[in-house]
């Protein structure tokens, strides 16, 4: 009885560990996309402005919400034309912040790094989706990986946060890889 007490808190730790199951993470702690500027377009619709390589359009005469631009995918390289085709990748997850200290910060910390510029990039929905809550461990997008792996550390240097000893050592071979395939 007791190995199977063992095996299951092994296999619940796994499961906690790998976002399957979040005890206390809450992404409404992070207030989703703001619009700072209070011109209607919130975070998410000011960097698909910002990084359209076109002129937008938008859905409406209002001009708050983008339909169509032209985005380079930092993924693939490939063209996006549908703001609809379109996911805001946290290059360092929301989900992982919180586990790595961002429980501890006040909400207005968490809407910053929510909407921050340096963790977010509009990507393919399929490839957002196919990464979830992983980390660059267990995640790489197909191209541009050293690029992705120094923006995902720059994120937790910026952020001072935490993650365990055996995936900061992980994550520094990652970086030491890149170092020495330049």
């Amino acid at each position: 009885m007791k190995q199977y007490f063992i095996l299951l808190s092994i296999i619940l730790s796994l499961l906690v560990n790998f976002g399957a199951i979040a005890k206390d993470y809450d992404r409404k702690a992070y207030g989703g996309w703001k619009d700072f500027d209070r011109d209607c377009q919130n975070q998410r619709h000011e960097l698909l402005i910002s990084l359209s390589t076109m002129p937008v359009t938008f859905t409406n005469a209002k001009q708050c919400t983008v339909k169509q631009g032209k985005w380079i995918s930092p993924y693939t390289n490939g063209v996006i034309y549908s703001a609809k085709e379109i996911d805001i990748d946290h290059i360092l997850s929301v989900s992982l912040s919180w586990y790595y200290g961002a429980k501890y910060w006040t909400k207005q910390e968490r809407i910053e790094f929510y909407n921050d510029p340096i963790n977010i990039v509009p990507v393919e929905k399929r490839l957002n989706r196919q990464k979830g809550a992983k980390d660059i461990t267990e995640w790489l997008p197909p191209k541009n990986q050293c690029g992705y792996i120094a923006r995902f550390m720059r994120v937790i240097k910026k952020y001072n946060l935490k993650p365990p000893e055996k995936k900061i050592r992980q994550f520094e071979k990652l970086v030491h890889g890149c170092r020495k395939s330049n």
